[in-house]
Formats: structure tokens, sequence, C-alpha cells
């Protein structure tokens, strides 16, 4: 299919805008003095009508009919359509687990792409209407400032329809039609009061020229018009989509008019915060002012100005009265954002949708500290959120407890944070410079947002430049990263080949089969059918061997190729054409069944004992011991664990069977709903159901048990803290599992004879072993204390001066590198002229630390490279502090006069200057 290229320089032509059903409306097509659209108007006008080119003209009585409730709006909007032949949906989650290539659900249309839009499933109502929320971080520094225009979390209503070849639904002059008559006869607005501004869209892989609907100086809608797929150029899609969005949030705001969108769209939330303090009063006439002069693409400084001129208002107060509102907006809206986030299971974490919900979180916090708001005061602001929306969206209250214990214990777990980020700031404060770089780990691992930066480097008179968009940056760049790192597989040249029968889907419990050889490359080799499990969603492949006319050959490995199963192999090597017989180990396989299904009880498990935030992180099936990995907020407690492996062995004795089906996509998602995707995405029309009674429903391509009695006794071996958010849990089942608990068993039995007593009294007898220890520990301790004194003190006396600065050369023996580096500490702070360099010499290898004070222009990893050279290993760092080190244990003498000597030439000649 031929694609239309230089997409960069794209002009899309009249004709594509040109429409009936505007012409015979008496609209014309028009182009804007002030930006150089094109739009279509009825009345004359040099404008296009949307701002900045032209101001609001609804703030003061609104615009249209008056209608005080966004539900009255939304429910409007969607009878409207349902009238008209379109069928109402339920919206879909914000969270969009059945994309690979984003988080969030940030339009309508990500709902039904690629599957509706690239004709890979049936539509489940064509035409259709849905009204979505909808979530998008990049303009989350705009929102409150513009009063409304921008948000992170809106409403998006929308009509669709996909027009099939041969099956058309409706395109463009119906697409016109349905929004002008929605626009007078619901809303109530005049024709003449409504523009259509040209426009060009591209989102989620698909692209089409569009129209923006502008009414009073505001974009209230998109009318998109998808017929292309992007891919570097466009190319003609077969399925003709009509993609529209209309702000339900920003139809409020016009209908109603008022200074700002917030408080008609927020009700008894935005009361409640205030009642929650004591605000500066700003008159209502100054608010829409300000509105009118942002919304002429006035900056906040000059509308500031320029107001408190006007009204003969001191500009400080009015400055403040504006930043408190302005705080109050931001939090109603980063609040709503993130209950909505929170409600579909996502933890707050650094990394994949966990990171997007904590720098909502952050964002929300530091809006409430500039209000002087305490985490009591943010929680009764959740909890009303969720009341609030809880009527419109029910899963909001359904998951309260778990939104405000999430909520609480992030606010608890930041404040700790913060802290140790400020001392972090400090230290690279005194380097007096500040990166963009360093701003991004200052807050994504210390959690120090940009204005904290700015406060503390103005108070040593350091300059420190914060991009405006800071927030929106950081927001985009993991707004569609990938998921998970994906591994390569080496391309093959089997394209040509027919897709290879799956025989180990049809009868798992099938040990041989018989196949014929169609391609053999190296050691890979592809038949027709296969009993043999390809590796995937984290079951290992199956191993066997395959016998043919020349001998048998071991298989190895296997792995999937698209529709093709290939299998590696070792031996002797089969002839394409021939016939082989696969035997599998069914021993192995059948362990691997065994922990697989395990895997899903667990999991459910988990989510019955922890909560409904519980979602499968990753999993790993092995032979002895497998891992489930799952997102929670804490580490988990020992009584914790007892339950979620009780509960897990219950279902197995309670011996239910495992279904397995295949089914439509959009059947399945209707019927269990996204939970499915425990696993990540599952590409496909259809999709591999695997349901454990009313206990656990997973999309899953694995091999499992027939039934939860065969998996045999689950026994949870350990777990640990992965990463923030994520907990994994290390579990062993049947033999392995009972082997396990007989090796603890013998272990503790040769413990008692250690200890010279019996099981009974061993607990005593350790506790009373671990408090002598413990005063040992101590003794070593003050022994320890003393010896670093004097380190430091043979350091300092053996102190070299260069110019004003000194060098600070020692070698340790036996002592842990973490205590080298106190040392150099000390030396750091007692002098900031100076540059230290420690040696430590341990039974097998040689290190060596470097620290340069904050005086000095010396780079630590430089002087790294240099001791490199000399003494050979490799050294790395940062500019202040640098580590190295190398494999064998140097001589101490060489240390102590010829590496010290080329050390100190190197230091005089390259590197030391002071500021």
């Amino acid at each position: 299919m031929r694609g239309i290229k230089g997409m960069k320089n794209l002009k899309v032509p009249e004709e594509e805008y040109k429409l009936k059903s505007l012409i015979r409306k008496g609209y014309k097509r028009r182009k804007c003095k002030k930006c150089g659209c094109f739009f279509w108007s009825i009345d004359e006008r040099e404008d296009c009508g949307e701002s900045p080119c032209a101001s609001y003209k609804f703030l003061e009585g609104g615009m249209g009919s008056y209608t005080p409730e966004l539900k009255v709006i939304r429910e409007g909007f969607l009878t409207f359509f349902e009238k008209r032949g379109h069928k109402r949906i339920d919206p879909y989650p914000v969270v969009a687990r059945w994309r690979g290539d984003l988080y969030l659900t940030d339009a309508s249309i990500v709902c039904f792409q690629p599957y509706y839009t690239e004709g890979i499933l049936e539509p489940q109502a064509n035409p259709l209407t849905i009204s979505q929320p909808s979530i998008r971080l990049v303009d989350i520094d705009r929102v409150g400032s513009t009063m409304g225009r921008h948000l992170t979390i809106f409403e998006m209503a929308a009509h669709h329809a996909f027009n099939y070849p041969g099956k058309e639904i409706y395109w463009k002059e119906e697409v016109i039609e349905l929004c002008q008559d929605f626009h007078t006869n619901v809303l109530r607005l005049k024709d003449e009061e409504i523009i259509y501004k040209e426009s060009w869209w591209s989102g989620g892989g698909n692209a089409g020229p569009s129209f923006e609907v502008i009414v009073g100086g505001l974009e209230v809608a998109t009318l998109v018009f998808m017929q292309y797929k992007t891919d570097g150029e466009l190319m003609k899609l077969p399925i003709r989509t009509v993609d529209t969005g209309y702000g339900m949030e920003r139809y409020l705001w016009l209908l109603n008019g008022g200074s700002n969108i917030f408080e008609p769209l927020y009700g008894e939330p935005y009361r409640l915060l205030m009642r929650l303090g004591k605000w500066s009063p700003i008159d209502e006439k100054i608010l829409r002012e300000y509105t009118m002069k942002i919304s002429e693409g006035v900056s906040e400084r000059e509308a500031i100005e320029k107001i408190s001129e006007k009204f003969s208002i001191d500009r400080n107060n009015l400055e403040k009265a504006l930043e408190q509102r302005i705080s109050i907006y931001r939090l109603l809206d980063h609040s709503k954002t993130l209950i909505f986030i929170l409600s579909e299971g996502v933890v707050p974490s650094n990394v994949g949708v966990g990171y997007l919900g904590r720098l909502v979180f952050r964002k929300m916090y530091r809006a409430g500290l500039k209000l002087q708001m305490n985490v009591e005061d943010l929680i009764k602001l959740i909890d009303s959120q969720i009341d609030f929306w809880g009527e419109s969206f029910p899963h909001l209250r359904e998951m309260r407890d778990e939104i405000i214990e999430l909520t609480t214990y992030e606010a608890n777990k930041y404040e700790e944070t913060l802290s140790r980020g400020i001392r972090r700031l400090h230290k690279i404060l005194s380097r007096r410079t500040m990166n963009f770089e360093s701003l991004v780990e200052l807050y994504d691992s210390h959690g120090v947002p940009p204005d904290i930066v700015s406060e503390e480097a103005e108070k040593i008179g350091v300059k420190v430049k914060i991009p405006e968009n800071f927030y929106s940056l950081i927001a985009e760049k993991h707004r569609g990263e990938e998921r998970k790192k994906t591994v390569k597989k080496r391309e093959l040249s089997i394209t040509n080949l027919p897709e290879t029968k799956k025989l180990y889907y049809e009868d798992p419990d099938r040990e041989e089969c018989s196949a014929k050889v169609l391609w053999i490359e190296d050691n890979r080799i592809v038949l027709d059918k296969t009993i043999f499990y390809p590796e995937g969603g984290g079951q290992p492949a199956d191993i066997g061997r395959i016998i043919h006319p020349e001998g048998e050959s071991k298989i190895f490995h296997v792995e999937r190729v698209g529709k093709v199963i290939v299998h590696y192999f070792e031996g002797k090597r089969p002839k394409i054409g021939e016939y082989v017989r696969c035997i599998v180990d069914m021993k192995r396989r059948n362990i691997l069944r065994r922990n697989h299904t395990a895997t899903h009880i667990i999991n459910g498990s988990a989510r019955t004992v922890l909560g409904k935030h519980v979602w499968q992180a990753g999993a790993q099936k092995g032979v002895k011991e497998s891992r489930l990995d799952i997102t929670h907020h804490k580490m988990l407690t020992e009584e914790e664990i007892k339950e979620i492996e009780k509960r897990a062995n219950r279902i197995v004795t309670q011996n239910i069977p495992v279904e397995i089906k295949w089914m439509p996509r959009d059947v399945a998602e209707k019927k269990y709903g996204f939970r499915l995707y425990q696993g990540g995405v599952v590409p496909g029309k259809e999709i591999r159901v695997v349901k454990i009674g009313e206990w656990e429903v997973e999309a899953c391509g694995g091999l499992h048990v027939n039934r939860t009695g065969d998996i045999g006794l689950i026994k949870i071996v350990r777990v640990e803290r992965i990463q923030d958010g994520v907990v994994r849990i290390i579990f062993r089942v049947g033999e392995s599992a009972l082997e396990y608990i007989q090796n603890i068993l013998e272990e503790m039995k040769e413990i008692t004879k250690m200890l010279r007593t019996n099981e009974e009294k061993m607990v005593e007898r350790v506790k009373g072993i671990l408090v002598k220890m413990e005063k040992l520990q101590e003794q070593i301790e003050v022994y320890k204390a003393r010896e670093m004194k004097n380190i430091k003190r043979k350091i300092e006396e053996n102190a070299e001066n260069i110019g004003d600065i000194t060098v600070y050369y020692g070698i340790v023996d036996k002592l842990e590198i973490e205590d080298c580096i106190k040392i150099l500490e000390g030396l750091l702070n007692k002098n900031s002229k100076s540059i230290v360099i420690i040696f430590s010499i341990s039974q097998k290898r040689t290190e060596y630390i470097i620290g340069v004070g904050s005086e000095i222009e010396a780079d630590a990893r430089k002087i790294g490279g240099e001791i490199s050279k000399i003494v050979g290993g490799r050294s790395g760092g940062r500019n202040y502090f640098a580590r190295g080190g190398l494999g064998e244990v140097l001589d101490r003498k060489l240390l102590e006069h010829e590496v010290r000597e080329k050390v100190l030439s190197i230091l005089r000649n390259k590197f030391i200057s002071h500021k």
C-alpha cells in the first residue's frame, strides 16, 4: 500500500475540510491573521476565535444553557447520542493495562486502539458513545495557573464510528451535523458561536485531519477523521475511524462562566478546602480579570502587575492571594487524579506507572504544604474526593480504604525521604553547580522538588535554573517507556513456513508425537507440529529428545518466532522431509505446570490478604524454586506471609478444576475485566484464559495442571523487597516444598546438637548467645573507633601541602572500605581545601577512594583514572568522590613511596586549582 511521505512538512488539502454540512449552515473558510490557521465560521471575523488569538467570552455569565453539575452535561451528551443510534458503553480504566506503549489512558480512542481501528477485532458496538476519564501529565505544571484550561484528569466524552470497507457507518458530513446539533439543541448555543478550526491529529500510531471546535475563545471538542497509520510515513488504513473528544469539564466552565473551572467542578471537596484554611480574600471580579489576561497570552507576572495597577491593589498581597488560589486548584486536580490512579491498583514507586502515581502524589503534597496543610488534612480531602466522584465511579468507594492507606503511607515515607534528600542537596550545592540531570536525580531518587532546590540554593547565593515545565518533562519521559525490557531474538529466515500446530495446548499430558521436519539451520529445527512448549510468560521451555532415521537429538531449548516454534538441538541432525518422534521430559514439564498454576494461586491469595492493589509485576517458574513479584508498598509481615500461604494451600486442598479456553478479546475483557492482564499485554484477537474457580482468572499462554489438587504442598521459603513498590515471593511446590521442610528439620537437629540443648530450649539458648555477641560487638566498635581515630591522625600527620591545598594520602590494612569512606568524609569536613586519597589492602584485593573538598576544582574521577594507570584496575564515580580497585594485593612499601610520589606529582602538575 502506498504511503504519504514527508510528515514534517505535511500540507493537508482544503478538500479534506470543505464540507457541505458546514456550507449549508453558512460557514465560510477564513484565515486567522494572528496564528495563520484556517477556520470555518458564520460571522465575519479576522481571528480563529481561540485563545490567545481571541479573549474568553464566557467568564461573566457563561454561554448557552446554565448547567450546574458535570454529571448533568455527561448524561445529556450520552443520551443525545444514544437517541441517534449509538450504544453507550462503560468507561475503561485510567491505567491502560491492555496497551504496551503507554501507561495511562489519555483519550477515549486509546480504549479502541489498535484492535478496532485496525480491524483486528469487531467493535463491541458501532457506532458507540462513551465518557472516558483520561489523564495527561504533560501539562501538569500549568494546572491551576491557567484557571481551568489545563487539567491532569478530565472526562473525554466521545462518539466513535468504525467504517469498514463495504460497511460505512458515517463520516465527516454526519460528524459535523451531530456536533452542531448537540451544541445548539442540548447546550442551547447559537450556530454563529461555534467555530471549526482546521487541524491535524496523530496519536497511538494513527492520524488524520481534524477540526477543533471553538466556542467563546475555548476549545471544547476535537473531531478527528482517522484514516492513516503512522510509521515514518502515512499509510492508508482500511478502516476509517471517527474519533471525537468533547471536554466535559470545559463545557461546565463554558456554560457556567466564572473565573475558573474548579469551583463549579469540585463542589464539596472545594468547600472543604475553603473551610480548612484561612485564605487571603480575593474578589471574583479580580480573578476574572486575571483569567482574561492569561487567556490573551499575558504572562502571570505581567497580569499581576496590570491588575495591581488597574484596581490599586498591593502587588504582594495580590500575588499571595493568587498563589493560594492556584495551590488550592492544583490540590483539587492532583488529588482527584491520585484517587483514580490508586483505585486501579497502582502502588507509587520509582518505575513504570508507579512512577507517575508518585509524581502526582508529590505534586499534590507540595501544593498542600504551600497551603500549610498536614497529612490529616490531605486525607480528609482524599476522602471527600472519593465520596464526591464515587457516585459516578463506584469503584472509588470500593477502594476507599486502600486509597487512604497508600496515600498515608506515601506521605509519611515522603517526609523521611525529603529530609534525607535535603542533606544530599546541600552536598551538591556545596560544589556551587546544579544541572538538569542533578535536578532530576534529586527529585527521582531523593524526593527533593525544584522549588526547594531553588530556595536552598538562594540561601547560599547559588543560581539554579529550573525549567518552568520541569514536571511535564519528567512525566513525558515516563509516559510511554517500555514496560518490560525485552531481549531481541535473533532474526531467523522462516517467514515462509506455515504456523506450527501446538499439540502441547491440545493435550498437555501427552508425552510423545510424530512430526515432520520442515526447516533446519545450524542447530535449529522447525516441525509441522510439536508437543514441546516454547519459553514464554516466565515459564521455561520444555526439554526432551527427538528420534529420527539418523539417530537421536537432544532438545535443550524451544522458542516462539512469530507463529513458528523453533527447537534447538544437539546430536544427530535429521533431514528436511523426514518424520521424527518427539519425546518430552514429562517429569520436568509437570513440575513446571504445578509451579505455574501455583503462581496464579499465590497471586490471588496475596490479593485477598493484602488488598486489590496487588498486581503481578513479574514471575519466573523454576524446577526447584519459583518466584512471583507483586505490587505492594511495604515489606510483608510474618503474619501476612503465613496467611497468604495458608489460603493458597486451602485452594489446593479444594481440588478446583483449572479451566482453560480461548476467548475473543473483547468478550473476555467484558466478562472478567482488565485484571486478566496480570502478566502484561497479551497480543491477538483471541486470548487464552486460565480460570481457577472464582479464585483467579488471567490471560495466560502457559501450561497448567488439570486440578489444583495436582499441585501438592505450596511453601513460601522467603520474601524480599526487590524495589520500591515491588515485593518478591519465592516459593516451592510439591516434592521440592517437602524437601525444603525436611532440610530445615535436619538443620534444626544439627543446631540443637551444636548448642547442646533440645528443640524446646533451642530459642532460649540462641537468645543467650545473641546477648553475649551484642556485648562483644559493642567492644569491637569501641576498638574500631579508636583505631580509625589513630589512622586519621597518622594520615593528617603525613599530609602534604601543595600551595594552599592539603593532600591527605593514607594506606590502611584490613579495614572495610565503608570505614575508609568515614575517615575520608571526616577529613574533608574538617578541611574543605583538601584532597583525600586512601588505599585499603585486604587479603585478596587493593581498593582506593578519592575525595575532593568543596573549594577545590579538581575532579575525583580524573584523579582516579590517573591512579588506575599507575597501579592498574579500574575506577569511577563523580567529580567529588571516586573509587577504584584491582584484584591483587599491592605491596605496602610500593604504595607508601613510589605510588605516593607519582600521585603527588600528577596532582601538582594537572589537577590542583582553587575557586
